[in-house]
């Protein structure tokens, strides 16, 4: 299962944060995975297994434009299906947002809600196919579009 999703800058600066399980110091997780991240090699897995403040998990991370997106799951999940869901998360967001630029992502935060809820739901995975995330992603828009009310004052 996974137990959180983050995307973070260099500068450990999160753009995104979403747990899906009670979290107390969220800032001292990002804190800790980006101090291992940071100390680790170029040639080195994109797997942590040390403690970071989530007991009983691992996280997996790829860097993109300057950003970490990081998936922390426990044992249950694979490491490679990880993997594959940040690809997915990272392409979607680009092909959405048009950019992967700080501030386009901060202003499009509740995009990127939408393409995680397309790809997790409570933590379990349900799709990391990219294209049926755009089209499902485009699908949700049109319908919340179609649902304003539009009310007069």
């Amino acid at each position: 299962m996974i137990h959180g999703v983050l995307i973070v800058t260099e500068q450990e600066e999160p753009i995104l944060i979403r747990f899906y399980d009670e979290v107390d110091n969220i800032k001292q997780i990002v804190k800790q995975l980006m101090l291992y991240i940071k100390l680790r090699g170029k040639r080195v897995t994109n797997f942590i297994y040390n403690d970071f403040g989530v007991p009983y998990c691992h996280a997996v991370y790829k860097k993109f434009e300057g950003k970490y997106v990081i998936i922390i799951s426990d044992d249950n999940e694979s490491e490679l299906l990880c993997l594959k869901v940040i690809d997915s998360i990272a392409t979607s967001i680009i092909k959405i947002v048009e950019s992967f630029d700080d501030t386009k992502l901060i202003m499009n935060i509740q995009t990127m809600h939408l393409i995680l809820d397309n790809i997790l739901c409570g933590g379990i995975i349900i799709n990391y196919d990219t294209n049926r995330i755009i089209n499902e992603f485009k699908r949700d828009t049109m319908e919340l579009e179609n649902k304003k009310i539009t009310r007069f004052f």
